[in-house]
C-alpha cells in the first residue's frame, strides 16, 4: 500500500511539473510531413490528416519528429 501511495505521490509532482510548462509554438505556415501525415502550423498549434499508413509487412509507419525550425525558439 506504502508503493501505491509513493507511486500516486510521484505521478501527482510531475502532473504538477508538467502543467507549469509553456506549450510549444509552431511557426505559422509552416509545414511537414511525418511519414505518413502531412501537418501544418496554424495560429501557433499543429494539424496533421489523420491518415493511418502501414509498411509492406503491414506494420504502421513509424512518425517522424517535425524538423528543428518548426517551432518557435
Amino acid at each position: 500500500m506504502k508503493c501505491f501511495a509513493l507511486l500516486f505521490l510521484v505521478l501527482c509532482l510531475v502532473s504538477m511539473i508538467k502543467a507549469d510548462e509553456e506549450p510549444r509554438r509552431c511557426v505559422d505556415g509552416k509545414t511537414y510531413n511525418d511519414g505518413c501525415n502531412n501537418c501544418f502550423c496554424s495560429n501557433g498549434h499543429v494539424a496533421c490528416t489523420l491518415m493511418l499508413c502501414w509498411d509492406s509487412n503491414r506494420q504502421p509507419v513509424p512518425r517522424k519528429e517535425p524538423p528543428a525550425d518548426f517551432y518557435e525558439p
